[in-house]
């Protein structure tokens, strides 16, 4: 009886480790696919989200002393926006945000425009260089949609 006992307790082992081996690798590989299929279900839907928006901004006026930048925002897309992330860029080289909510509107809805004001950091003897205004439905925001106002393209901008 001494023979048979060592291979069977070697044997039985060998199957408890193996067992719990799969089951900690089974649970890690289920863990990893929920995470993985979130991140494509949120990236799918901002996608697709993105690809039917898009602003043009126009600038109004620049207030350094107020600290505002007007722009009319028309959406030429077929979906409405939310809210507005602007970008600002200073001759500095800093940069600042600003979220931009519609006065009186919940959403910007296609085919329509409005005035917005975007405040921004007054500093001594530094201009905004640059605006990127970035468009926002519900919690996604589609930064390759920015509209980019820059000194090149925008006259206010080198002088703000």
């Amino acid at each position: 009886m001494k023979k048979g006992v060592s291979p069977l307790i070697a044997w039985v082992l060998i199957v408890g480790f193996t067992i719990s081996l799969a089951v900690i690798v089974s649970n890690a590989l289920k863990k990893q696919a929920e995470s993985s299929t979130e991140k494509i279900e949120e990236f799918v839907e901002g996608g697709s989200t993105c690809n039917k928006i898009t602003i043009q901004a126009t600038p109004l006026n620049c207030d350094k002393g107020s600290g505002i930048a007007k722009f009319n925002l028309a959406n030429k897309g077929l979906l409405g926006v939310d809210k507005i992330k602007a970008r600002l860029f200073y001759a500095d080289n800093t940069v600042g945000s600003a979220t931009v909510s519609f006065k009186n509107l919940e959403r910007l809805n296609p085919e329509k425009n409005i005035d917005i004001e975007v405040p921004f950091d007054v500093k001594s003897g530094e201009s905004l260089v640059k605006v990127e205004l970035v468009p926002i439905r519900e919690d996604f925001g589609c930064s390759e949609k920015k509209e980019v106002l820059d000194k090149e393209s925008v006259w206010f901008v080198g002088g703000c």
